[in-house]
């Protein structure tokens, strides 16, 4: 999950919540990470960095509630910006259908940054200043499994000829 500013100006951001919801009964939301390619937005200022996201799997297991606060006044989001909300973790059912599979990202109030007083700050409002963006699909379960059984047989073939 990323947050993009492509307004002229910085944005300030104390707070964010997001969540996240898929149809498919074969995967399951198991929590979330700071261990995010982009920098994450509250690094080294989050009260829940030193443990793990703060956040809600909901029984069905198909929806994920994450959130998290700064330990600081906000985190300034500059013009052109991206930053990190976090990774989403997931498990796939063995049975999953090949191929992507959707993921819808909440509306407000569901997905919501929250300013250093704790208003409400718009990002998918008449400004467009400020996007999230998670990933438009989880990824195909065969071509991981295939990459690692590759992997494995290619070890077993080195190991076998070496003895």
């Amino acid at each position: 999950m990323t947050l993009t500013n492509t307004g002229p100006a910085t944005v300030a951001i104390a707070g964010f919540r997001f969540q996240l919801l898929t149809t498919n009964t074969d995967i399951t939301f198991t929590g979330g990470s700071f261990s995010t390619v982009a920098p994450y937005i509250f690094a080294g200022v989050s009260f829940d960095q030193d443990f793990s996201f703060t956040l809600d799997t909901l029984s069905s297991g198909q929806e994920l509630d994450a959130s998290d606060v700064s330990d600081v006044l906000s985190a300034n989001v500059g013009a052109g910006s991206t930053v990190a909300l976090g990774s989403v973790l997931f498990d796939m059912s063995a049975n999953a259908a090949p191929g992507p599979a959707p993921l819808t990202l909440l509306a407000y109030p569901h997905t919501s940054l929250a300013d250093s007083a704790g208003n409400n700050v718009e990002f998918i409002g008449s400004d467009g200043t400020i996007t999230i963006t998670p990933a438009s699909s989880l990824p195909e379960p065969a071509s991981a499994w295939l990459i690692a059984g590759g992997l494995a047989l290619f070890g077993g073939r080195l190991r076998t000829r070496r003895g």
